[in-house]
């Protein structure tokens, strides 16, 4: 009971009846009927040999949990991803509100910039970045603090990084 060589077709996959011997699995005919069926239209195709290729080549039901596993999946990790974007566009409302309500002018600018750097390195914590990346991150929040911290503070912070 040796494997078939790789490429050598089945009888059913060569036979001009695969179309209907495809539509009667579909319908969940046994592989019995079928070949009996092929026997009164001139086609001789052993049930073992039907049975063997709906296992292993129109297997519907594990094409169809397979299906179904990855469709699962995907609204898994969409349903994940659209929480991080939630969660990301609460950090980056709070930076901004943090940012709003201090009054950025008492601040030294050495303390400016470690407290840019923090916000920055929370976020990139959050993100699971690394360093490196810190920079094209923040990028959403740079409009709100150009209009509070002077550009070198801000130069400053993301070079801290």
């Amino acid at each position: 009971m040796g494997k078939k060589k790789a490429g050598r077709k089945s009888a059913v996959e060569t036979s001009p009846f695969r179309k209907e011997i495809e539509e009667m699995l579909r319908e969940g005919k046994s592989p019995d009927f079928i070949s009996t069926y092929l026997k009164t239209n001139g086609e001789s195709i052993s049930r073992s040999a039907i049975y063997r290729y709906r296992r292993d080549k129109f297997n519907i039901q594990s094409e169809a949990v397979q299906k179904y596993n990855e469709q699962k999946s995907k609204e898994r990790l969409d349903e994940a991803s659209d929480d991080l974007v939630n969660d990301l566009q609460i950090i980056d409302d709070t930076i901004v509100e943090v940012v709003n309500s201090l009054d950025i002018s008492k601040m030294s600018d050495d303390k400016k910039s470690r407290f840019l750097t923090n916000l920055f390195n929370t976020k990139a914590r959050y993100l699971g970045l690394d360093k490196e990346n810190v920079e094209v991150n923040v990028e959403n929040n740079m409009s709100i603090l150009e209009d509070v911290f002077d550009d070198d503070i801000i130069e400053d912070a993301l070079n801290d990084n």
